[in-house]
């Protein structure tokens, strides 16, 4: 599996893709908690590892806020 990392600043996640049983029905799962600050900010998705040279599509990423007003 290829390995990937989203970050927002100083902050980062690293994380791992899965294979799911039908490509045409993506899994949502949770990676981890990113720090973002208020304001403008860019957030990066950066590929770290693919073996085989491939690496599987990202189908979305949602932001869910925790602290307290969201979720």
């Amino acid at each position: 599996n290829a390995e990937f990392s989203l970050s927002c600043g100083k902050s980062e996640i690293r994380c791992r893709t899965w294979k799911t049983a039908w490509y045409d029905q993506p899994e949502w799962r949770k990676i981890g908690h990113l720090k973002i600050k208020k304001g403008r900010g860019r957030i990066v998705l950066k590929v770290i590892e693919m073996p085989g040279g491939a690496f599987s599509d990202i189908h979305g990423l949602a932001l869910v806020p925790k602290n307290g007003r969201g979720n």
